[in-house]
């Protein structure tokens, strides 16, 4: 599959969403992808954490960008996420996704969470929809 894909770091990384929070995907193969977010003051809530929208917006973009190493284009149709510890004290939030379930219409990715000691901080679930094949 990957040697029919575009360059899914620079298509990543022309998204402006993701430009705009510094969310950027650093490695993928088949059914695999590993991200980051560089934590900046505008990420932290009131108690000076990672506001849990950011983290729940780097999973979904990874968990996404998981599922297209398949050659599809996908959207999310649902996901799900537990926050076992406060982001904080790091520079960089990793994320890592895996798919455990590859469908016709629905692929299903499992990520997890870092700091920058290899921390598990959340972990979640999502459910991408197949819009097409690239």
């Amino acid at each position: 599959m990957l040697e029919n894909l575009p360059d899914l770091i620079k298509e990543f990384a022309a998204t402006p969403y993701l430009e705009h929070n510094n969310i950027e995907l650093c490695e993928y193969k088949e059914g695999w992808c590993r991200g980051r977010i560089k934590i900046e003051n505008h990420h932290l809530n009131l108690h000076k954490t990672m506001h849990g929208g950011c983290v729940f917006s780097l999973a979904d973009a990874i968990a996404s960008y998981t599922a297209m190493t398949l050659g599809t284009i996908v959207t999310t149709q649902s996901g799900s996420i537990n926050y076992l510890s406060p982001v904080k004290a790091t520079e960089y939030l990793y994320c890592e996704g895996k798919i455990i379930k590859a469908g016709k219409t629905v692929t299903v990715v499992r990520t997890e969470l870092y700091d920058d000691n290899n921390k598990l901080l959340a972990d979640g679930s999502f459910s991408c929809f197949v819009l097409a094949e690239r």
